[in-house]
């Protein structure tokens, strides 16, 4: 109760209203990555986003989340990932790494983590991006678009990209 109680207020002081919506490439300036580094291929996910925009001229910022290692074995870069350590008794990620993704607009925000932890629905809370994508549908939040994998079939994070790399591009003014 206590939990609910401080989530609630968490989100009532750090949630930013930007006005979400579908927004053409040509009109975005920087995109935020969220990666899952317990899902095998996110290397080859993170490689194909780097590759989509350079392609596309955006900035890409990339937060990774690994509630699994701990930081002395850390498969990604320890400065931009969240690790259980990271995350208070609440859910809540540190102010510092948390930053990483909401700390700066960001044109298009997309987050590859098919979780309902609290930390991932707080960063997707929180940004200040335009345009929302992600995995997750959550009680009272939804992303701008959400891409969900068929049940039942395991999901490649690389194909979930490729999905949504194909509709921002088909996005037109």
């Amino acid at each position: 109760m206590l939990r609910g109680l401080l989530r609630k207020r968490c989100l009532r002081r750090d949630e930013v209203p930007v006005p979400g919506g579908f927004i053409p490439l040509v009109k975005a300036s920087s995109m935020t990555l969220v990666l899952d580094v317990s899902v095998p291929d996110w290397e080859d996910c993170r490689a194909d986003a780097e590759a989509f925009c350079r392609r596309h001229s955006l900035d890409l910022n990339i937060l990774y989340i690994d509630l699994v290692h701990s930081p002395d074995k850390a498969v990604s870069d320890a400065s931009r990932t969240i690790f259980k350590k990271n995350i208070n008794w609440y859910g809540k990620p540190s102010d510092r790494k948390a930053s990483v993704s909401t700390g700066r607009y960001a044109g298009i925000f997309v987050c590859l983590c098919n979780s309902s932890n609290w930390c991932v629905e707080y960063l997707s809370r929180v940004t200040q991006a335009h345009f929302r994508i992600g995995m997750c549908r959550w009680k009272d939040y939804a992303y701008d678009f959400t891409v969900t994998p068929e049940d039942g079939n395991p999901f490649k994070l690389k194909e979930v990209f490729a999905t949504i790399a194909g509709l921002l591009e088909s996005v037109k003014e």
